[in-house]
């Protein structure tokens, strides 16, 4: 999933680490599921899919209030917002690492180390639509990306076709989380899609992020309905002891499997948006518990964990038999993680950071559209 230093911010610039701890929450969730889901630990499995899944709607739903967040604040400090720089920022934080990732497995492809990883799997992930086209294990989780790549094109045209129409965005934003959820939920009581394709295809999927962006909005059109929940330190403490205590219960209890067909991701973006809700006001000792500065750092390099887990935990096959076992794979992906981002992703997201957001400071008030070739 999408992971930014600079980005856990709120419309006032302040640095939030509370939500980079979010970010290690979900990875956690994720990490355990691939840990446990494959041939070591099949006693666990049911509750290893719904910690994944659980995982990754985190992941949908935080990304798409921070996106919406920053461009509302650019829109705000410039009078405009720049898809040119968007989509630069964007480029220079998710595809280097990603291009690493891809060059890596493919070699191992190349010398037939991957022998049922087609070529088209490589392609359809560097194009964002691995969620659609593509099979093999090394890749399989790029769909997730592919969904908020998709997103971000989606939904940062509606915010840049609707300039400072925020309550017009906010409606657009309801009926579309809406709609998707109905949407799936008939999908999956009348069997129209499989179980794969209701948990991939953009379709049925874009409601997460849209949570997101729907409290990044409310907080805009009427602060006064968040406020009162983040004004105080208890009441921040209590969301955030609702929020991990019900992601706790409900991984733990395996309550995924018992929710009401097509239902069960809303509820995990419910949970989500209370967790956000708990970090982005006054704090107190218990509601900075996401905030602990192992849990801070987990956060920052969760793309890079996202990435790299998926060719370290796995099914034990031919190749992978020793390095899959638990724990090494666990340890494989937190060195490979480490290194590309040290070596790679941390400098250039400094440079992004030197280089485009400088720029949308000195710009002037403007919207401005992608040049067309």
């Amino acid at each position: 999933m999408e992971h930014r230093v600079n980005n856990t911010v709120t419309k006032q610039g302040k640095y939030i680490p509370g939500l980079d701890g979010i970010r290690a929450l979900a990875i956690g969730l994720v990490l355990f599921s691939h840990s446990v889901i494959y041939d070591e630990f099949t006693q666990l499995h049911s509750v290893g899919v719904t910690a994944g899944s659980a995982g990754v709607v985190l992941f949908f739903v935080l990304s798409g209030y921070l996106i919406t967040m920053l461009l509302l604040r650019e829109e705000s400090r410039t009078g405009g917002i720049s898809l040119r720089l968007f989509y630069l920022r964007r480029a220079f934080r998710l595809l280097p690492a990603l291009w690493l990732y891809l060059l890596v497995v493919g070699a191992i492809a190349v010398v037939g180390g991957l022998p049922h990883h087609p070529w088209h799997s490589f392609v359809s992930s560097l194009f964002y639509i691995r969620n659609l086209v593509g099979q093999g294990h090394e890749t399989n989780h790029l769909w997730s990306l592919s969904i908020e790549a998709q997103f971000y094109l989606f939904w940062s045209l509606v915010l840049v076709a609707l300039p400072k129409r925020n309550r017009t965005r906010l409606l657009i934003a309801l009926v579309g989380l809406v709609s998707i959820t109905v949407w799936r939920v008939y999908a999956a009581q009348t069997g129209m899609a499989t179980v794969g394709a209701l948990y991939t295809r953009s379709d049925f999927r874009f409601d997460a992020p849209l949570f997101g962006c729907l409290l990044a909005l409310i907080e805009q059109v009427a602060p006064q309905t968040t406020r009162w929940l983040t004004s105080s330190g208890w009441r921040s403490a209590l969301l955030g002891f609702i929020g991990v205590t019900g992601l706790i219960v409900w991984v733990g209890l395996d309550l995924g499997a018992a929710a009401y067909p097509g239902m069960d991701s809303t509820i995990v973006c419910l949970l989500s948006v209370v967790l956000i809700l708990s970090q982005v006001g006054v704090q107190c000792r218990v509601s900075r518990v996401l905030a602990w500065s192992p849990l801070v750092i987990i956060g920052q390099m969760s793309y890079g964990l996202y990435l790299w887990q998926q060719l370290f935990l796995g099914s034990l096959v031919p190749g992978f038999d020793l390095i899959r076992v638990f724990p090494f794979g666990l340890l494989a992906t937190i060195a490979a993680t480490v290194v590309s981002y040290w070596c790679l992703e941390r400098p250039l997201i400094q440079l992004k950071d030197r280089k485009f957001h400088q720029v949308v400071r000195e710009s002037k008030p403007q919207v401005t559209a992608p040049r067309r070739s």
